[in-house]
């Protein structure tokens, strides 16, 4: 295999150039991280949990993971949790507010 960027023949088809430091293709793909499937659903579970318990706390912790989504790929998934934490985390907020002056 030869690098693209400068010719130079490069023994390891996932490995970085030696001669001029460029990442092969191989490698490129081999190192990017994709979310898990358990860290989609604690996101979205702690988004519908903030709707019922401690709404602060698991809507935090539902926009984190929803970010953490979005900067590994997951980009319906992560905007989701995100919109779904916030709003639940507000509407959480209302209901126990309101469960309080009764």
């Amino acid at each position: 295999m030869f690098c693209k960027n400068c010719g130079n023949e490069i023994a390891n088809e996932a490995a970085i150039c030696v001669k001029c430091g460029v990442a092969t293709d191989n490698f490129k793909e081999s190192s990017k991280k994709s979310s898990s499937k358990g860290l989609i659903v604690a996101g979205y579970a702690c988004g519908a949990i903030s709707l019922l318990f401690f709404p602060p706390g698991f809507a935090l912790a539902g926009t984190v993971i929803g970010i953490m989504n979005l900067t590994k790929g997951q980009t319906g998934h992560g905007i989701a949790q995100v919109v779904i934490s916030i709003t639940c985390g507000i509407f959480g907020s209302l209901i126990g507010v309101a469960m309080m002056q009764r």
